[in-house]
């Protein structure tokens, strides 16, 4: 069974200063000082919600690092929420067992939504003016960085989010699209051919959206939506894919070189991938065709090494394809690890 982690939100209510002349009025409960214990889950594209396990096995996250966290008030998102108007965006900690601020604010009864974003460095400070810009956060694609980007969900029977019912959790999903690539080989080597022995001295990539653009690089996404800003600001360098250029492809019939576990991030987009990549001394390109990669997914792409070409199958796994779409795994600067 999974542990279960904590966010530590204080709660408290405004008194209510309403009395009747005839019938007294019990004094309203004192919420002051009530911690509650939302829990923290990562929901990824087109599966059950799971809980992230990190390298202790307790969590995705690991100790030191931060989230963001927007308190809005429930009937309009350009409006903070009631005491965290003098704080704006609130930074929580994990210690490797719970989330908790330093921030000091307060929840009254009325409702609020609630949303995340992680990472959120030590270094940003907490301001937001209420407006949709600030609502934006960095983002680039170089680093394969995790990014998350969260929603607060109601629990069963609860009617809001307010100090009555302080109680959160917080379904985060992922910003970007992840891509990797295996070489297979489906040719017998011959030994007494300068052709076909399949070493791999180069391969990189570089994917485009539908007006030509480049995919990687830099932009911004929304964390109350998880929309990215397109177009990016380009890096204008392919990915290079160093697992599989400066390696030999294995001699057997059906082998692969190259895994999962290196990939490019970027943008969610509908569009190409073009591929280069030198085997044996010779040079190949060749386009992935359009194909819509949606964030949260992690798509896995075989190309098949023929001796005298390189060919991509087109199709999907589920339908004998080229493409197959697989869990989002460990990898890069952070990598998220499923429950598997």
């Amino acid at each position: 069974m999974n542990k279960i982690k904590y966010l530590l939100f204080s709660a408290a209510v405004l008194a209510c200063a309403a009395c009747s002349s005839e019938i007294e009025e019990p004094a309203p409960k004192d919420f002051s000082g009530k911690k509650v214990m939302p829990e923290i889950t990562v929901a990824e594209q087109g599966s059950e919600q799971i809980t992230k396990k990190g390298e202790t096995g307790s969590t995705y996250f690991k100790a030191g690092e931060h989230i963001g966290f927007l308190l809005l008030d429930e009937n309009d998102p350009n409006t903070l929420y009631n005491d965290t108007k003098d704080i704006g965006v609130l930074r929580y900690t994990y210690d490797g067992v719970y989330w908790s601020t330093y921030d000091s604010y307060g929840m009254t009864e009325s409702n609020c939504k609630v949303y995340c974003f992680y990472p959120y460095p030590e270094s940003e400070d907490h301001s937001y003016d209420g407006t949709w810009p600030n609502s934006y956060r960095k983002i680039e694609t170089g680093s394969n960085t995790d990014y998350l980007w969260g929603i607060s969900k109601m629990q069963n029977g609860q009617t809001g989010i307010n100090g009555m019912t302080p109680q959160v959790h917080m379904q985060m999903q992922h910003a970007l699209t992840r891509i990797s690539f295996r070489l297979k080989r489906t040719m017998v080597y011959d030994p007494n051919s300068t052709i076909g022995k399949g070493d791999v001295t180069a391969f990189t990539a570089y994917g485009y959206d539908a007006s030509n653009r480049p995919v990687h690089g830099s932009s911004k996404y929304c964390f109350i939506t998880g929309k990215v800003n397109t177009p990016v600001t380009p890096d204008n360098k392919p990915v290079v894919f160093k697992q599989i250029a400066g390696h030999s492809m294995p001699q057997a019939v059906g082998s692969f070189l190259g895994s999962r576990d290196e990939y490019m991030s970027a943008v969610p987009f509908t569009g190409t991938i073009r591929v280069s990549l030198t085997i044996d001394g010779q040079s190949y390109t060749l386009t992935i065709p359009s194909h819509q990669y949606v964030a949260g997914n992690h798509y896995q792409i075989t190309l098949e090494y023929k001796g005298s070409q390189v060919v991509f199958k087109p199709g999907t796994g589920a339908t004998g394809g080229s493409m197959e779409i697989i869990p989002w795994t460990s990898g890069g600067s952070i990598g998220v690890k499923g429950n598997n």
